[in-house]
């Protein structure tokens, strides 16, 4: 009798601590624009491994998509309402540590475990306001079998090869390159990664020099080169320069390579899953890095992803330490970046990325990728550039040093 009422006190004792805990625990308000219906990236199931490591927090999630968040996450932030943690990029971070709305989180350790290449990129003036999540991959899609049967046997890694391939493509009635240019992107991507990837090797300080007008673009022979290639490209038949202007990247251009109706296409990795139908993928594809000027070697352009932020004015600054602590973890960032098809912005970190991005890692691996420049440049300067590039496509015979010139003129500081 006596064992059994001890049994039951402990019970007891046990429901009433679990009661209590889950009382105590404390809501720690996250933000972020993956984990939604369209793009889980792994997010409800790591917000669940989460919350049973750590009982005593429980995460109130709010999706909020990356348009949406410059305009709602800034009132927010004004108004004293903003979340503990937020998702960022680099934009983003300069927008609100400038105005002083990020912690300064210089002195945390998930910080020190960022590779050397990722660190200055979480900084402004010496201080990190971020702890970035992946490196994304701008690269060159391509599908193996098209290229196969046109008797192309492996991915081009320069313009004389692009060329080159074209010609087998299209004798073999198959379309040889997309550039969807609704909003100038990919054309973009492309001369810019062209001109950006010997400019950098020469000068590691080019991008900076560029922002403090200490150089220009139009007088860049690389980049003067990288507009040219465009033109090379057409006249040799390997896309439709007018045509394409009038598809979207993110739309009709995906659409049409999952369909297996083009050869190669400039994207971003995140794209992999897109190509991915009942687990398997649509095509036989690969993801290769983006061809150099002739002399030089097939280039990818590394873009700082997503990246997780405190508000200086957090509500759970502890909780929310311990949240960039449980990202920092390989078995819980992995599945983000599996997800994501993504490179580990840690130092020593594995990537969980796919077979099919192998020629990608193995570029980036041999120091063959240069850092997007987004952050650095405006969001203004972006938007010019992917303007002046579909302008360029629309008349592909104007003056190169017209189009560098656009890009020189618009404002390229924060």
């Amino acid at each position: 009798m006596q064992r059994r009422y001890a049994k039951f006190l402990a019970g007891g004792l046990l429901a009433a601590t679990a009661v209590a805990a889950q009382a105590a625990a404390v809501e720690l308000n996250v933000s972020a624009w993956k984990g939604g219906a369209a793009e889980p990236a792994a997010m409800p199931e790591l917000i669940a491994k989460f919350e049973k490591e750590n009982p005593d927090i429980k995460i109130k999630f709010d999706y909020i998509t990356r348009n949406d968040t410059t305009t709602i996450m800034s009132s927010r932030l004004q108004g004293g309402a903003a979340p503990d943690v937020m998702m960022v990029d680099r934009p983003l971070m300069r927008q609100w540590a400038a105005a002083g709305q990020l912690m300064d989180l210089s002195a945390d350790p998930t910080i020190q475990k960022l590779a050397p290449d990722v660190k200055p990129l979480a900084q402004i003036g010496g201080k990190y306001y971020m702890v970035p999540m992946e490196v994304v991959g701008i690269g060159l899609f391509a599908n193996e079998t098209l290229l196969k049967k046109a008797g192309v046997d492996h991915v081009p890694t320069n313009i004389s090869e692009m060329k080159a391939a074209c010609t087998k493509l299209r004798a073999a009635n198959i379309t040889p390159l997309l550039l969807p240019a609704k909003d100038g992107w990919a054309p973009a991507m492309l001369a810019l990664t062209m001109g950006l990837a010997p400019s950098v090797k020469a000068n590691p300080s080019f991008v900076s020099d560029v922002v403090a007008g200490k150089q220009k673009f139009s007088s860049n022979p690389n980049f003067k080169q990288a507009i040219g290639a465009l033109k090379e490209l057409a006249d040799a038949h390997c896309y439709d320069p007018k045509l394409n202007v009038g598809i979207d990247p993110w739309g009709l251009g995906l659409t049409e390579f999952t369909a297996g109706r083009v050869a190669m296409m400039p994207q971003g990795a995140w794209s992999i899953q897109k190509f991915t139908v009942n687990g398997k993928p649509a095509v036989d594809f690969v993801f290769a890095p983006l061809p150099s000027l002739d002399g030089g070697k097939a280039a990818g352009l590394d873009m700082l992803g997503t990246a997780w932020a405190i508000n200086a004015a957090a509500r759970q600054p502890a909780a929310a330490k311990r949240w960039l602590q449980f990202w920092s973890k390989e078995e819980n960032l992995g599945k983000f970046l599996q997800a994501e098809a993504a490179f580990s912005p840690f130092a020593g970190g594995q990537s969980a990325i796919p077979a099919s991005e192998r020629l990608y890692a193995e570029a980036r691996k041999a120091g063959n990728t240069v850092a997007h420049p987004k952050g650095d440049f405006s969001a203004a300067f972006i938007q010019e550039m992917q303007k002046s590039m579909a302008a360029y496509l629309l008349n592909i015979n104007q003056d190169q040093g017209a189009v560098l010139a656009r890009w020189d003129n618009a404002p390229q500081q924060q």
